[in-house]
């Protein structure tokens, strides 16, 4: 496990927020952060509803290095892993983290090293305070599978920060009451 960013990541202070727009080189970003290891992660804006949700997702993946409980090897894997209501961890970098060709993209990073990255981007500086322009609500309530009826009296921040918080004891219930019981598939009714 790589704890080097216990000291660097000691307060969320310490994190640069940028939210970018038609950035052209997100191939060459992804390369120099994966290539450099330098403690940054790019994010799909499309799965944000609001920077409360970043906010959780960062404190629960420094609360994780602090611990020693980090489920990912680095700080920054850990706060993708840290937004998907899954445990599947390939799964939940794949669909958070900004993929190559994505022209709007959600960076964190060490305030310290910002210089070496935010240099290289290529795109438009958005304000924070736009976020949720550029969610994709029908893609959040199918990812967190959030229906009609529970945002009837919920928040859909609410239902998507819930999941994240509490997906170490939900997530492996929902996951086996979606399969189909093996038991019940086989039986052939009387007639």
């Amino acid at each position: 496990m790589d704890l080097q960013y216990s000291l660097v990541w000691e307060e969320e202070n310490s994190l640069v927020r940028k939210l970018y727009r038609n950035v052209t080189n997100t191939t060459q970003l992804r390369k120099l952060i994966f290539s450099a290891k330098l403690p940054f992660t790019l994010l799909n804006p499309k799965l944000i509803v609001d920077q409360f949700q970043v906010s959780v997702a960062v404190t629960k993946a420094l609360f994780n290095v602090k611990e020693a409980t980090m489920t990912t090897r680095s700080f920054p894997t850990e706060i993708l892993y840290s937004l998907s209501p899954s445990k599947n961890i390939s799964e939940s970098l794949n669909l958070f983290s900004a993929q190559d060709g994505d022209t709007d993209i959600l960076i964190i990073g060490e305030k310290a090293l910002w210089a070496k990255v935010g240099e290289q981007i290529l795109g438009e500086e958005v304000n924070l305070d736009q976020l949720s322009t550029f969610t994709d609500i029908p893609l959040v309530k199918k990812v967190y599978q959030v229906g009609e009826e529970e945002l009837a009296s919920s928040s859909l921040l609410d239902a998507v920060v819930t999941r994240m918080a509490c997906k170490e004891w939900t997530s492996s219930a929902v996951t086996m009451s979606s399969k189909p019981n093996a038991n019940n598939n086989n039986k052939s009714t009387p007639s």
